[in-house]
């Protein structure tokens, strides 16, 4: 295996579905909702918080579909515009990377039966808890994996690998960055009673492997031999 292919797929997977199988096998979802759910009030009491829901979760998305919407403006532009002609193929990377991690990650959450934290009867909703991967459920699907609001911010890892031969300092940058910002959704969207914090690093893993996946098929070769 090449040291790129090691550093980009083998080591985030080992390290991400770890991580994931620390937090399953040790019950941590649940112990961080049950420190954040009220249950005297039976509520999360952070629910309709103003900042969390206005700031976090609607202005993010709107500030991300238009960066999307820009990106889509600049790549229409470089077929006509000379100055950009030679970045229309990298551009329309950039645009089917954000547009596809989105995408994927809400057709999944379309097809699961898993439920956010705020359905669950221990929660004060109205179901039971359902394994991740559990086929036998005979509830309403919950729709809730992996975090769709979390893709926002992930889908921007494709920065990351827009840049990652050409401009190694913006690269590490729009990595961290992306990081940062996937992080603090993520978060947010925790304390809301929405997603579990595992689900989000879910949807932090398959934002990566979208954007790695379509990197090594359209500007790998390009950017390495």
């Amino acid at each position: 295996m090449k040291p790129w292919t090691k550093n980009h797929l083998l080591i985030p997977l080992v390290v991400v579905l770890g991580l994931l199988a620390v937090i399953e096998l040790s019950g941590f979802d649940f112990y961080l909702q049950n420190k954040i759910f009220d249950f005297v009030q039976g509520k999360f009491s952070l629910r309709q918080n103003w900042f969390l829901v206005t700031i976090m979760h609607e202005w993010t998305k709107r500030l991300v579909i238009v960066l999307l919407l820009m990106v889509f403006v600049t790549w229409v532009v470089s077929f006509f515009y000379a100055p950009l002609k030679h970045k229309t193929y990298r551009l329309g990377y950039l645009l089917l990377a954000m547009a596809s991690s989105a995408l994927l990650v809400s057709i999944i959450k379309q097809l699961s039966s898993h439920y956010c934290p705020w359905d669950l009867k221990m929660y004060g909703g109205q179901f039971e808890f359902v394994r991740l991967f559990s086929f036998n459920n005979t509830q309403p699907a919950g729709k809730c994996w992996p975090g769709g609001h979390a893709s926002t911010a992930f889908s921007l890892f494709a920065f990351y690998f827009y840049w990652n031969k050409q401009h190694p300092k913006f690269a590490r940058i729009a990595l961290l960055g992306t990081i940062f910002f996937g992080a603090a959704l993520s978060i947010s969207q925790t304390l809301r009673g929405a997603h579990f914090i595992s689900h989000n690093i879910w949807t932090g893993l398959i934002c990566w492997l979208v954007s790695l996946g379509l990197y090594k098929i359209m500007l790998y070769k390009r950017d390495y031999q």
